[in-house]
């Protein structure tokens, strides 16, 4: 080998020694957490705003989209994901303690199918609801982020709601081991409603039961025809026997 030839060939390989030892030093940005999703709905709306409702595995979910809040027609979607994906996401970013109750998306793409990059002029109104759904335990936490981040969420018996600007994926998540029931309220008086018309309906099957032969709008039957006729016929016998035997005036 030359004497030109190994000094090129040692070059060569401490550039390469270079270039690995900066790459390692770099240190890797941050990457969003990457999560499958399903779009369960999807609507082109405008300036004029208009509302988008789909079922969900924890009940349902709307988003109303106020006037003025597109500036130009939009494809707006919305999506779900698996809980145990959620649930496999929130535990590598040290959320270990908690499971997801519900996980939706809000998508929004320009007529030409680029996203829409902007946010919305106005605030979007996000709404999950369900039976299990509104519990003082409950947190929303958006997850399209490099870190997942607590947002403000309001809870009602039977519904949790966000307002956003923005197209977020969230993951309505409570404590594990803990039995979901909405706040007092409106949840008692669904109990209540649920058990007075289950008393109403059984007894309206015992009167059903107990008074066959007498139900309103119903023709009577045969035996109760002929005993009535037999009833009249003999009232109007007895009148004519008690007439004859009255006794005449005497004048």
């Amino acid at each position: 080998m030359s004497t030109t030839s190994g000094t090129a060939a040692v070059a060569g390989a401490v550039l390469i020694l270079c270039a690995s030892s900066a790459r390692a030093a770099t240190p890797a940005g941050p990457a969003a957490p990457e999560l499958s999703s399903l779009t369960v709905a999807q609507r082109v709306l405008g300036p004029q705003g208009g509302d988008i409702t789909a079922p969900v595995p924890a009940g349902k979910v709307t988003l109303e989209v106020p006037a003025e809040a597109l500036r130009e027609p939009a494809d707006v979607r919305l999506t779900t994901a698996d809980a145990a994906g959620v649930d496999d996401l929130l535990a590598g970013e040290g959320f270990t303690a908690q499971r997801t109750v519900a996980a939706v998306g809000l998508k929004a793409y320009t007529l030409a199918g680029d996203p829409l990059d902007r946010p919305f002029a106005r605030p979007l109104t996000l709404t999950v609801t369900g039976r299990s759904l509104g519990a003082p335990v409950e947190q929303v936490v958006q997850l399209n982020l490099a870190s997942p981040r607590m947002l403000p969420a309001q809870l009602e018996p039977g519904s949790v709601s966000i307002l956003t600007d923005g197209q977020p994926d969230l993951a309505v998540i409570a404590p594990k081991g803990v039995a979901l029931h909405p706040r007092p309220g409106q949840g008692a008086v669904a109990a209540r409603v649920d058990a007075d018309a289950a008393s109403m309906d059984g007894r309206t099957r015992a009167a059903t039961v107990t008074n066959t032969g007498g139900r309103i709008g119903r023709p009577p039957s045969l035996p109760r025809l002929l005993g009535a006729v037999a009833l009249s016929a003999g009232t109007a016998l007895a009148v004519v026997l008690l007439h004859r035997r009255r006794p005449l005036p005497r004048v």
